[in-house]
C-alpha cells in the first residue's frame, strides 16, 4: 500500500473487466491510486500535496492525506470492530462461487483488510499517501470541505452547479453482474455517481440529491446543494457493519426533518 509506483504500475497493467468508460464500479482502495496518479501526472504534485495546497490550506482545514509528523500526537487510533465481518462466509452462503478467479481475488483482498487496518493505524500508515483510505480529519474539516463543494466558504468554492449535476448522475445502476457475483447483494438506491456515493437507504445522508461518502467503521461526510447543507461525522470506534444504517447516524434523520420544515 505504501509503494505508490508499484500500485499504479500494477493497475496500469491490469486488464479491464469491460471497455473503459462503459460502466463504473466501486473501487474501495484503488480509486485513490487511479485518481491520484492522474493528479500527479497533470500537476507534478503527489495527491496529498495537491490536496493540501488547493483545498486544505485555503480552507484552513484540519485534514491531511499524508500526516505531518508534528500532528501525530493529535490522531485518535482506530478501535477495530468487536467482531470482524465474515465476508467470505456471507458471500458463500448467498451462492457465490468461491472458486471463481474473480471472486478468489476479491476474497484475498478482504482477507488482507485486517492487515491494512493495522498498518493504517501506525505512524507510518498515517504518513504515507493513500487517498482512498487514510485521509485524517475531524468532523469540522469534513463538513467545511463539503460546504465548499456547494457554496463559497472563505472565498473558496470547489465545485460548480454543473459539477453538482455531473457527480449526481448514477453511474453504477446498470452495472453488469459478473457470473461469480450473480447473488451479490446490490446496493439499494442510486449507488455511486462520479466519485461520490449517492443517498440510499443504508447511507441516507439527506436523501435524493445528496452526494458524499461513508468511511470504514462509520465515518461520514456529505452535502446537499438544494438544501444548502453539508455535514461531517467522525468516529474512531469501528462499529458499522457496512450493510445496515449505522445507529450513530440518527442525527441525519433529525437534520432532514429540520431542512424539510
Amino acid at each position: 500500500l505504501a509503494n505508490w509506483q508499484k500500485c499504479v504500475d500494477t493497475l496500469a497493467a491490469a486488464k479491464p473487466l469491460w471497455a473503459p468508460g462503459a460502466y463504473a464500479s466501486y473501487h474501495a482502495v484503488t480509486y485513490g491510486f487511479l485518481a491520484g496518479e492522474i493528479i500527479r501526472r497533470i500537476t507534478g504534485k503527489t495527491p496529498g500535496t495537491f490536496f493540501a495546497d488547493e483545498i486544505a490550506k485555503p480552507l484552513g482545514l484540519d485534514f491531511w492525506i499524508g500526516l505531518p509528523a508534528d500532528k501525530e500526537s493529535r490522531v485518535a487510533p482506530h478501535i477495530p470492530p468487536p467482531k470482524a465481518v465474515d465476508f467470505r462466509g456471507m458471500m458463500t452462503s448467498l451462492g457465490v462461487d468461491a472458486n471463481d478467479p474473480v471472486m478468489s481475488e476479491i476474497f484475498a483482498g478482504f482477507d488482507a483488510i485486517t492487515d491494512a487496518i493495522t498498518f493504517i493505524n501506525t505512524p507510518a500508515g498515517h504518513a504515507c499517501e493513500l487517498p482512498a483510505a487514510n485521509g485524517i480529519a475531524n468532523a469540522r474539516g469534513l463538513a467545511k470541505m463539503y460546504a465548499a463543494c456547494i457554496g463559497k466558504i472563505d472565498g473558496v468554492q470547489l465545485m460548480s452547479k454543473a459539477s453538482w449535476d455531473a457527480v449526481r448522475q448514477p453511474r453504477t445502476r446498470d452495472l453488469p453482474q459478473l457470473p461469480a457475483m450473480a447473488h451479490f447483494p446490490k446496493l439499494p438506491g442510486e449507488g455511486f455517481g462520479l466519485g461520490f456515493a449517492l443517498g440510499n437507504p443504508i447511507t441516507q445522508m439527506l436523501g435524493p440529491g445528496s452526494f458524499g461518502h461513508d468511511g470504514a467503521g462509520g465515518r461520514l461526510g456529505f452535502a446537499h446543494p438544494e438544501y444548502g447543507v453539508a455535514a461531517g461525522y467522525a468516529c474512531n470506534s469501528m462499529l458499522w457493519d457496512n450493510f445496515s444504517p449505522d445507529p450513530r447516524w440518527a442525527w441525519s434523520d433529525a437534520l432532514l426533518e429540520i431542512v424539510k420544515a
